[in-house]
């Protein structure tokens, strides 16, 4: 079975190609705890801090009972119950090759174009990288105080790749040859030349400068 899961853009999760319906997770904390552990995937987290971040103002009375309940529902919707881990006092979302997270994906392509070489090699790693940015990270929790720290890792990468992105390898051209993605050329021009009002602009300047006399 293959899982895949994305944060960026809004949560969803999808099993062996099909997305799995909000409902089946029993309500919107189960899929808030999946959210959580899916930040720190790999580590465990404790059920103190669990709690607070599930229910920042008004925890419940049993707070342990009511996360032993989402993690149940958690477990059920994934259809895969071995991907949350039961630790001493606490949970983890497994790492496994089995189940990818698309922000995970990101942040691994913007990592291994920091070093690349040629600079053409490292500028279609990150364009790859940036055809799996889905949108804002965790928008369901923009303000929560546990996805911040996730949420501006993500967003600086971003940023990184943006600016890398708009880079060009020593020949003018990206890697495969082709014009960046979005970029138009002037209809006017050549293949492979300059537009006439690019080819113009040198010679316009100079009549201005002789025009201008020494007047500085």
């Amino acid at each position: 079975m293959e899982m895949e899961i994305r944060l960026l853009g809004g949560f969803s999760a999808h099993r062996n190609g099909e997305e799995i319906p909000s409902g089946a997770f029993g309500g919107r904390l189960a899929r808030r705890l999946l959210r959580i552990l899916l930040t720190r995937r790999g580590g465990f987290l404790s059920r103190d801090f669990l709690t607070e971040a599930l229910w920042p103002r008004t925890p419940p009375a049993d707070p342990v009972m009511n996360l032993n309940v989402l993690v149940k529902r958690a477990r059920r919707g994934l259809g895969a119950p071995d991907l949350i881990l039961t630790g001493p006092g606490g949970y983890s979302f497994a790492r496994t090759e089995r189940c990818v997270v698309d922000a995970e994906q990101f942040l691994a392509g913007v990592e291994s174009a920091r070093g690349l070489l040629p600079a053409g090699w490292a500028l279609g790693t990150l364009r790859v990288a940036l055809d799996r940015w889905g949108g804002e990270p965790l928008p369901e929790d923009t303000y929560e105080d546990w996805a911040q720290e996730y949420r501006t890792r993500l967003l600086r990468a971003r940023l990184e790749a943006l600016a890398g992105g708009r880079g060009s390898p020593p020949s003018g051209r990206s890697p495969a040859g082709h014009r960046p993605r979005g970029a138009r050329r002037d209809p006017g021009a050549p293949a492979g030349g300059r537009s006439p009002a690019l080819r113009a602009g040198p010679r316009r300047l100079g009549r201005r400068r002789r025009c201008s006399g020494g007047a500085r």
